[in-house]
């Protein structure tokens, strides 16, 4: 992770047979709740599971007011 090229993390199903590697963190991963996203390799998802709700505020910004008052016909984003 620090990009020395020496591993120094590592996300597993099962601790290592054989002991660990001196210097490496180890994560255990269950495929379920925590995966890679190509099976042993790829993207960490974290809670793959969980359903995510997100309403409008988190996608958009608020329209400053000062732009309103310039162009009447603009409205405010939801939720702001």
């Amino acid at each position: 992770m620090n990009g020395d090229g020496v591993p120094d993390v590592s996300f597993v199903t099962a601790p290592p047979v054989g002991g660990p590697i001196k210097g490496v963190e180890y994560y255990l991963i269950d495929n379920d709740l925590v995966r890679l996203s190509q099976g042993d390799d790829g993207t960490l998802t974290w809670l793959a599971n969980t359903p995510r709700v997100r309403n409008d505020k988190h996608y958009l910004q608020p329209i400053a007011t000062a732009d309103i008052a310039l162009k009447p016909d603009l409205t405010q984003n939801p939720g702001w």
